[in-house]
C-alpha cells in the first residue's frame, strides 16, 4: 500500500484505497487441502494439481477454513464468468463423487 501510494502521490495524482482484503491463503500440505486433494486422488485415480488462483471467491468468507474447489477439470472449454458459460455433464457428475467422498472424509475423520 505504501509504495503504491507514493508511486501515485508522487505523480501528483491522489490515492484513496476503496478496499483492502488479505489474500486467501492455505498450505498445500495443510489438512484441508490434503483431505480434499486425498479425495480427489483416490476418486479419480490421478494426482491432484493443487493451485492457488487468487480470485475473490466465496472461500474468503470462510475466514481462513475453506478453499474454493472447482468443479472443471484440465482440458475443460468452460468459457468460466463469460457468454456461455459451459461445463461437461460427465465431469460435473465426477465432481459431485469427488464432493461426496470429500465430505464423507471431513464428518468421519479425527
Amino acid at each position: 500500500d505504501a509504495v503504491l501510494r507514493g508511486q501515485i502521490e508522487g505523480a501528483g495524482l491522489t490515492y484513496i484505497l476503496c478496499s483492502d482484503e488479505e489474500p486467501l491463503y492455505l498450505p498445500k500440505d495443510g489438512p484441508l487441502v490434503q483431505l480434499l486433494s486425498g479425495a480427489y486422488e483416490d476418486m479419480t485415480g490421478e494426482k491432484c494439481d493443487v493451485f492457488a488462483m487468487g480470485g475473490g471467491t466465496y472461500a474468503r468468507q470462510m475466514n481462513g477454513k475453506g478453499v474454493a474447489f472447482g468443479a472443471s477439470f484440465a482440458g475443460d472449454d468452460t468459457n468460466a464468468h463469460n457468454c456461455n458459460e459451459s461445463l461437461n455433464l460427465e465431469h460435473y457428475k465426477k465432481h459431485a463423487q469427488i464432493c461426496l467422498e470429500a465430505m464423507y472424509r471431513m464428518f468421519t475423520t479425527e
